[in-house]
């Protein structure tokens, strides 16, 4: 077993030890999900990686080596994303660059999914940051939400500006969304990454972002598909949409995407 996997079995291993850690059955989910994610990834992708249920070989260029051993391999311990994700953020964020407006991140985590934003945009547009960098808010509930108060809190302002530090036009909003948007009301945006899960702050991204979002600029929504956040963010966004022209274009990912009308 590869250190990388290895690392992830330990954390298992003393998550189950000692299961009254807060937050620790969620964190054992996502960490069984990237161990078995890994070693599918390490017996089997390549740059065409035979697909189930398709049972075809398809061309995936996020296991191919220049990505998957370049930008992913920068990046793996601090994000929960795929590569398959992280490819897709990379590749939306370079066709946005063009549309002239700033770039923003809500849910950051780690600080993963951010280099790889910044690493695209190569210092030629602002990106902007909205986290608590504490975990998850108060206003988290697991019957709805799936999460609860301090989830994803394994992280800090300072680890991540120390990972972001090479790239200068990164701006650090630190707090509560929608709080976090105060002052920013006349931005226009070309692209706009939304990884909060929870319902709440999901909307209020939306109601941030969407009107002030130039022609053809992108929302992207990280976890749109996935079963456990179906009365989360996709409520959400399901929900703000509902009466608006544009409509979700679903990824096999999990992702979901609007482009601005």
């Amino acid at each position: 077993m590869s250190p990388q996997y290895r690392h992830m079995f330990d954390r298992l291993v003393g998550f189950a030890r000692n299961p009254v850690q807060k937050g620790a059955g969620e964190r054992v989910r996502l960490l069984s999900q990237q161990l078995i994610h890994g070693l599918y990834v390490a017996q089997f992708a390549g740059r065409y990686t035979f697909m189930l249920p398709a049972a075809q070989r398809f061309f995936t260029p996020w296991y191919a080596p220049e990505f998957r051993d370049g930008v992913f391999a920068r990046v793996r311990a601090h994000t929960l994303l795929r590569e398959e994700n992280c490819h897709l953020l990379e590749s939306l964020v370079r066709h946005a660059r063009h549309l002239g407006g700033d770039f923003a991140e809500c849910g950051i985590y780690r600080g993963g999914s951010a280099w790889v934003m910044a690493n695209a945009l190569a210092g030629q547009h602002a990106l902007h940051l909205f986290d608590t960098f504490t975990g998850m808010p108060a206003t988290a509930g697991a019957a709805t939400d799936g999460h609860t108060e301090g989830d994803f809190g394994d992280t800090s302002l300072a680890s991540v500006q120390t990972f972001l530090a090479d790239f200068s036009s990164v701006h650090f909003h630190p707090g509560f969304i929608p709080d976090t948007f105060e002052g920013l009301d006349n931005h226009q945006w070309a692209f706009a990454h939304i990884d909060v899960d929870i319902y709440s702050s999901a909307l209020a991204c939306l109601e941030y972002f969407y009107p002030r979002m130039k022609p053809g600029g992108v929302i992207l929504l990280d976890d749109y598909g996935y079963r456990i956040y179906e009365h989360a963010e996709k409520r959400a966004v399901d929900d703000f949409f509902a009466t608006r022209p544009e409509k979700p274009i679903v990824l096999p990912t999990g992702q979901a995407m609007i482009l601005k009308i």
